[in-house]
């Protein structure tokens, strides 16, 4: 588990403008809220929050907020429950946090990476991801930075899903079980091939059964 603190301000105006305004100042808009507080909105140093997510995969995350003013945030620990970007320059506009309670399991969108080079891959084949991420719960001290599977024994042709990989005991699968995870096709370069040789074969043995028809008719 890792725990990450950022500073934060008590955000007193809403709506539009104001939100504009803060991100001109330098500054995201922030909601924060959970079982025990009513929602509080608040302002985070946008360089802070983007030099973070730059470095760290939020998601898998949880945080602190030191909020100027305000003992509200002593002791509670929160999730990135919604995270905003831009859809040109890709910054944040905005972020929700959620709070978790360190006994109650969470649902994190966590990252897959794969071990190995699949044996299809060595044969020529070629290695398409299917997904980069997947759901599960678990306790907050549970959460990984990533899952990593072997897909050393990946053929050609063949797709695995999310029920073909097995997950440590602390973490249960959210995504649907029939979840395609990474599979290992044949190249149409090696399709034409395969193909050009079957026909080729095909020609070779007609000829030869033609050869063979007329030797028949001589004798």
């Amino acid at each position: 588990m890792q725990t990450h603190e950022f500073k934060a301000e008590i955000r007193t105006e809403s709506g539009k403008g104001p939100a504009r305004r803060a991100r001109s100042a330098g500054k995201v808009p922030a909601v924060a809220y959970g079982p025990r507080m009513k929602p509080v909105t608040l302002l985070l140093d946008a360089k802070s929050l983007h030099d973070f997510i730059e470095h760290h995969n939020y998601r898998t995350n949880l945080y602190t907020l030191a909020v100027d003013g305000s003992s509200e945030f002593a002791g509670k620990t929160f999730k990135v429950a919604d995270l905003q970007r831009h859809y040109l320059d890709k910054d944040v506009m905005s972020v929700d946090f959620a709070e978790v309670e360190m006994d109650q399991q969470v649902v994190v969108e966590v990252p897959v990476f794969f071990d190995g080079t699949p044996a299809g891959v060595k044969a020529g084949g070629l290695m398409q991801r299917l997904a980069r991420s997947i759901k599960v719960r678990c306790l907050p001290r549970d959460i990984p930075k990533s899952i990593h599977w072997d897909v050393s024994g990946l053929n050609t042709g063949t797709t695995l899903y999310l029920e073909n990989f097995t997950l440590p005991e602390t973490l249960e699968a959210v995504s649907v079980p029939r979840t395609p995870i990474i599979a290992c096709t044949i190249p149409r370069t090696m399709r034409g091939k395969g193909a050009a040789a079957d026909e080729e074969a095909a020609a070779e043995g007609g000829e030869e059964a033609a050869e063979g028809g007329e030797e028949s008719a001589e004798s």
